[in-house]
């Protein structure tokens, strides 16, 4: 019986530190962004969360914040650069399904779910006004990837 125990906690054992082992790599993002946000900010999120229908558009709700790129300020050429970044996969879960930018007016920004909540590994605070959001999925993302000449760089517009 205890031979039996010890080869079940080495089976799981093992099994977790195979999860935890597991990451995806991001593409890099080259952001082309419209004059119209010159001097403000952009920070940028992969995550874990699911769209919401509302009366006026549709909107994401995050559960979890994997990996944040914070508070690229928007200047004259408006092109940014945000590198490639490996995201750990926990479990049998993705280890993102959404791409989030944010443009914002301060140099911090904090994501606040419609409903009032915050997502997991992020700190609540008050700096939550933005100016434009966008979401993509991951399905979008592997599109854009096989689009591209390079799918280890993926271009994204913001107007």
């Amino acid at each position: 019986m205890n031979r039996n125990l010890m080869v079940l906690i080495f089976i799981l054992y093992f099994s977790n530190l195979c999860f935890a082992l597991k990451t995806e790599t991001t593409a890099e993002l080259e952001i082309n962004i419209s004059n119209t946000y010159d001097e403000q900010y952009l920070s940028v999120f992969y995550v874990l969360g699911h769209t919401v229908i509302s009366f006026s558009d549709e909107q994401i709700h995050i559960s979890e914040i994997k990996t944040t790129f914070d508070s690229f300020k928007i200047q004259n050429n408006n092109k940014l650069e945000v590198p490639s970044t490996n995201i750990s996969v926990e479990g049998f879960s993705h280890a993102f399904n959404y791409l989030v930018l944010v443009i914002h007016p301060r140099d911090s920004f904090t994501w606040k779910n419609a409903d009032g909540s915050f997502p997991k590994n992020t700190v609540e605070g008050n700096n939550n006004e933005f100016t434009k959001v966008v979401f993509l999925s991951k399905a979008q993302i592997n599109k854009m990837k096989k689009e591209e000449k390079d799918s280890s760089r993926i271009k994204i517009n913001i107007n």
